[in-house]
Order: structure tokens, then C-alpha cells, then sequence
């Protein structure tokens, strides 16, 4: 019996899992972490990426929560620069 997808999504999926059956082995676990990078951040939540941060070999203190929570609400209002300004503010013009 043949089982048909309900939506768009559904058909997504299914083609995801066809892809992951397909993939070399030398990308699985890169894929894997893509996957679950995926899963982790994609939520809503502003705090997932303070609360759930990878590999790190001490907690988190209060104060590096504070400062991380005070660069993402830097970020997200715009306040940032970019690489190569960055650079230019710390190394002067001729770098």
C-alpha cells in the first residue's frame, strides 16, 4: 500500500530522509551536527544559544550570561561592524 504525503512539508521530509540514505560516509557526521544545529537554533527562543552553548569545559558564570545577553541585544539592534571594519578600528588603515 502506498502512503501518500499530507502537505508539502511531509514531502520535504521524505526527501530529506532519502538524501541522508544517500550521503558518503566522510558526511554523515558533518550533517549530523548540521542537523542538530538546526534543531537547537531554530527555536524562537532568544536565550537557546546562552543556554545550550557547545563543548565549552566550564559552566557558564552569571557574568558570561550577562555579557552574552548584552551582545545579542547589541546584535539584535544593529549594532555590529564587520570584520574588515572591525580590523581597520583596532589595527588602524594601514593594517
Amino acid at each position: 500500500m502506498t502512503t501518500y504525503p499530507n502537505n508539502r512539508y511531509d514531502l520535504l521530509r521524505k526527501e530529506l530522509h532519502e538524501f541522508i540514505e544517500r550521503l558518503p560516509d566522510y558526511e554523515v557526521y558533518a550533517s549530523h551536527r548540521y542537523v542538530n544545529f538546526l534543531i537547537d537554533f531554530g527555536s524562537d527562543s532568544d536565550d537557546v544559544i546562552v543556554e545550550s552553548p557547545p563543548f565549552l569545559d566550564e559552566p557558564l558564570t552569571d557574568d558570561d550570561r550577562e555579557a552574552f545577553a548584552e551582545a545579542y541585544e547589541d546584535f539584535k539592534a544593529g549594532r555590529v561592524v564587520s570584520q574588515a571594519e572591525m580590523e581597520r578600528l583596532v589595527f588602524g588603515e594601514g593594517k
